[in-house]
């Protein structure tokens, strides 16, 4: 078997208070359920909405430890969001897939 990895996850968010508590509440218990995934973080970066967004993404963290924030003070767009959640990661390897890319992702 092999060894798990540390891995970040993180969600670009602009205006998604419908959303985003259950993506994140799914990406905790994949990771935590996952043989493969040892050490994890999960950091929602809020791209400057104008909804409940931040306020979700701050009581998320509260709750969870592995969880942490960064707030955009206004909306940058998808491409700065991205670039900002790449920039937390302190691991070697970086892959990005996109959330309506459904096709099986391949092994690595």
């Amino acid at each position: 078997m092999r060894q798990p990895i540390s891995i970040t996850i993180f969600f670009p968010a602009y205006n998604e208070q419908d959303n985003l508590a259950s993506a994140v509440e799914d990406a905790l218990r994949v990771a935590e359920e996952s043989p493969y995934i040892g050490d994890y973080e999960i950091v929602i970066i809020n791209d400057g909405s104008t909804d409940a967004t931040q306020a979700i993404a701050e009581r998320l963290a509260a709750e969870n430890e592995r969880v942490r924030v960064i707030e955009h003070d206004q909306n940058r767009g998808y491409g700065s969001a991205l670039k900002t959640g790449l920039e937390q990661i302190p691991v070697n390897l970086q892959r990005s897939r996109h959330g309506e890319d459904t096709r099986r992702i391949p092994r690595w």
